[in-house]
Order: structure tokens, then sequence, then C-alpha cells
């Protein structure tokens, strides 16, 4: 059996916090472009038309 828990509250424009059960995590950007870092790091993701890209910063 698996569970799952994720609340996100905005901070400001462009900014949010997100807290799961993974951990907690920080996004800033605006629709279609995005960098978070959480727990397992930083990463970025960006849409284009209908396809999304994104990756680890590092």
């Amino acid at each position: 059996m698996w569970w799952s828990f994720r609340k996100s509250k905005k901070l400001g424009k462009g900014v949010r916090l997100t807290v799961s059960k993974s951990g907690p995590s920080m996004s800033v950007g605006r629709r279609g472009a995005r960098v978070s870092i959480g727990r397992r790091g930083a990463r970025s993701s960006f849409k284009l038309g209908p396809f999304r890209f994104g990756g680890k910063l590092w």
C-alpha cells in the first residue's frame, strides 16, 4: 500500500513553498519555466508548446 501527502503555499509572485512526504521544497519562476530547490538538489523545468523539458542543475 502507498500513501502521499503534498501541501503548497504561495509566498509571493512566482514563489511557492511545498511540503510533501519526501520533504520541503521551494520553487521560483512563472508558468512554463521554473527552478525548484529541494532535498534532492536543484532542478529546472520548462514547457515549449506540448513538450516539457527539465533536469538537474547541481
